[in-house]
């Protein structure tokens, strides 16, 4: 019985991925899948009372409200950390023209433009990951709705999660032993090591995140048929 109601749910799912073309961002970047419980009542039947407590839950889960509300996330992030390359660029500009034109270089750029960009490349990886940015080798499956492309996707962003969750563990550990330690840089300004230990974990733990919400995505929703422009 319990086997009819999720080969039920599956049709519902697929019947509504087929039906919804706007499931990748068509639709301002917003994942969106309508399963009313109605429908579900209506393919399982008498099934209904031997369903587990939390299907429901699941399928409101589907609908994509959870997802719109952390892609929306990653996309504010993704675009802070758009604004911080260019505020790198605007301060290592001053220090060219202070430096070669003025004979007067700075003593806080140099480390204020290191430390933007740390943070800029840590908030930027979720956001890569959420619109298809990196690198993808797809001689052998090129096709997005094979079985064996899934999978393959599957694979990759458990590796990517498993690497986020590590990283985000130690550098959790190593921000907050700067924090209770009060360590600071060797530098003229001496600013704390823990403003830039913080985008570390920060930064990898929201990757992690986002590699769920792909993961969900993949098998609700199917992959795109190529990479989205953000």
């Amino acid at each position: 019985m319990v086997l009819g109601a999720i080969f039920g749910v599956k049709q519902i799912l697929d019947k509504r991925a087929n039906m919804h073309q706007n499931l990748w961002g068509k639709n301002g970047g917003n994942f969106e899948i309508a399963i009313p419980y109605t429908d579900l009542v209506s393919v399982t039947g008498n099934l209904t009372p031997f369903l587990p407590p939390y299907l429901p839950s699941f399928c409101i889960f589907a609908e994509g409200k959870m997802w719109h509300f952390f892609d929306r996330i990653t996309n504010a992030v993704g675009t802070l950390a758009a604004w911080i390359f260019f505020v790198i660029g605007l301060i290592v500009t001053f220090e060219v023209v202070m430096r070669y034109a003025f004979n007067s270089p700075t003593i806080w750029v140099d480390e204020i433009s290191r430390v933007l960009q740390i943070w800029a490349t840590c908030l930027a990886a979720g956001y890569a990951l959420r619109h298809r940015a990196l690198i993808v080798i797809d001689v052998i499956f090129s096709d997005p709705q094979r079985l064996g492309r899934k999978i393959c996707e599957t694979l990759a962003i458990l590796m990517i999660i498993a690497f986020a969750l590590v990283v985000t563990k130690y550098g959790f550990d190593l921000w907050l032993k700067a924090t209770l330690s009060g360590h600071t840089t060797d530098t003229f300004l001496a600013s704390p090591k823990w403003l830039t230990h913080a985008s570390i974990w920060i930064g990898f733990g929201m990757l992690a995140l986002q590699g769920l919400v792909e993961l969900a995505r993949i098998w609700l929703a199917g992959l795109p048929e190529k990479a989205e422009k953000g």
